[in-house]
């Protein structure tokens, strides 16, 4: 199977990026190195064999071969094309993408995730969501989402800020050793977080 990630260098997108390629899928992501924290994020899957990076979406050679399509992207036009044939996921991580409620061109699901930590994201995304009583680490975030059948792709909004608790979403580690792994993995790569 096929997977496209957009913004696959985005942190949550590197994270679901992994898991795929983990899992021996074949992973399409399409995100730009023009950014120091994107190219260093990209050595560490810029070598395997079922990673391909496509800097420029227009340039896909099959763009209707992909089986699942994620997007972490603002722009949503190449999941709305009609030769899209594989399922699309769009995910949000930010309240104000809620204007996107009234978008009827897109034909999938969209994802208002939780207030998900991990390695790699901003620091001030950090410093502000670990503020937070129910902060959920990405391993759960990202197992949750490869887990998913998404079977049912109707234009439905899923908003995991508020309906955590209905979806089966399996935490492994509580808030506060979240907070605190994350809190060890930007002492440890402190040259990254400075980029």
């Amino acid at each position: 199977m096929k997977v496209l990630i957009i913004d696959c260098f985005h942190w949550l997108g590197f994270h679901l990026t992994t898991k795929y390629l983990d899992e021996g899928f074949s992973v399409t992501g399409v995100d730009t190195l023009m950014e120091p924290r994107r190219e260093f994020l990209c050595d560490f899957v810029g070598r395997n064999a079922n990673f391909i990076l496509q800097e420029d979406l227009k340039k896909l050679n099959e763009p209707s071969s992909f089986s699942l399509m994620y997007s972490f992207s603002e722009s949503t036009q190449f999941l709305s094309h009609k030769q899209q044939k594989g399922k699309r996921i769009r995910i949000f991580e930010k309240e104000s993408r809620l204007v996107f409620e009234d978008d009827t061109s897109f034909q999938g699901k969209t994802i208002f995730a939780p207030h998900v930590i991990g390695p790699w994201m901003e620091q001030s995304e950090f410093a502000r969501k670990s503020t937070f009583d129910n902060v959920l680490y990405v391993e759960d975030f990202v197992n949750w989402l490869f887990q998913e059948k998404w079977n049912d792709l109707d234009n439905t909004f899923i908003d995991l800020r508020k309906d955590m608790d209905q979806k089966t979403m399996n935490t492994s580690i509580p808030s506060e050793q979240a907070i605190q792994k994350v809190q060890e993995h930007i002492d440890k790569f402190t040259a990254y977080y400075r980029l």
